[in-house]
C-alpha cells in the first residue's frame, strides 16, 4: 500500500511521498481530487478540514463509493476549507459502483458554503478567465442548476469562450451560489476546460462588461422560453 500525498506537478496524482499536503487556496485540494478522479488509479482520497475529515474511495475505471459517509465528504470537500489531504492507492474496491457525476450530484445539493471560503471560491473562478464546458455532466444537475449550465454551455460556443466572472456575478446572492455550485463540479469532473490562448488573443475592447451582461440576458430569455 502506497501512500503519499497529492501535490500538483506534471506528475500527477501521487507525485509526492510528503507526509501531507497543507492547503493554501481553495482550489489545490480540487485541483487534485479532479486529477484523481481522471487517473487510471484506484485508491481513498483523505480529507481533513477544521472539524471535520472524510475520504472518498475510487477506482481506475472512474467509480465513486456512494455511501452517505462519501457524499457528506464531497459535500464539505466542495464547500469548506480543507487544511491537508492524502492519496493512498488501494485494490480496486467492489463498494465503488456509482459514477462520479451521480455522486456529485447528492453532494452538491448538500453543501452549506462557509461564507468566506465560497467568497474565495467565486474569485478563483473569475481569474480562470474564459472557460468551455464538455457537456457531459448536465444530466447529474438539478433542473434549476441545469439552466445555468446550459447558458453557461452557450456562452463558452462564442470564440473567446466564457466569461466566468461575468457568469458568476451578473445574478444576485442566490443565483451566485448555485452557478458557483455548477462551476465546482465541472471542474472536478474534467467538464470545465480554461480557454487560456484564445483569451490572451482578444482585445480587452472586443469584450466590454455592459456586451456580456447583454449576452447573458438574451441566452436566459431563450432558455426560459421568454
Amino acid at each position: 500500500m502506497n501512500s503519499v500525498a497529492i501535490l500538483s506537478g506534471a506528475n500527477g496524482v501521487g507525485a509526492s511521498a510528503a507526509a501531507g499536503a497543507k492547503d493554501q487556496s481553495p482550489f489545490r485540494h480540487l485541483t487534485m481530487l479532479r486529477k484523481a478522479l481522471t487517473s487510471s488509479r484506484s485508491g481513498t482520497f483523505d480529507l481533513i478540514g477544521k472539524g471535520w475529515s472524510g475520504s472518498l474511495q475510487l477506482t481506475g475505471n472512474h467509480m465513486l463509493d456512494g455511501r452517505s459517509e462519501s457524499v457528506d465528504a464531497l459535500s464539505h470537500a466542495l464547500s469548506q476549507p480543507v487544511e491537508s489531504f492524502f492519496w493512498t492507492e488501494l485494490p480496486v474496491n467492489s463498494t465503488c459502483t456509482m459514477e462520479p457525476g451521480a455522486v456529485f450530484g447528492q453532494a452538491i445539493n448538500n453543501v452549506q458554503f462557509d461564507e468566506h471560503y465560497q467568497e474565495r471560491c467565486a474569485e478563483a473562478f473569475a481569474k480562470l478567465g474564459t472557460a468551455r464546458l464538455r457537456g457531459s455532466i448536465v444530466n447529474y444537475l438539478s433542473r434549476s442548476a441545469r439552466i445555468d449550465y446550459q447558458l453557461l454551455f452557450r456562452l463558452g460556443l462564442s470564440a473567446r469562450g466564457a466569461d466566468l466572472g461575468q457568469f458568476l456575478y451578473s445574478g444576485c446572492e442566490e443565483t451566485r451560489e448555485r452557478r458557483l455550485r455548477v462551476l465546482l463540479m465541472a471542474y472536478c469532473l474534467g467538464d470545465l476546460v480554461p480557454v487560456v490562448s484564445e483569451v490572451q488573443a482578444v482585445p480587452e475592447s472586443a469584450s466590454r462588461p455592459s456586451d456580456r451582461s447583454g449576452i447573458v440576458g438574451r441566452i436566459l430569455n431563450r432558455l426560459r422560453g421568454s
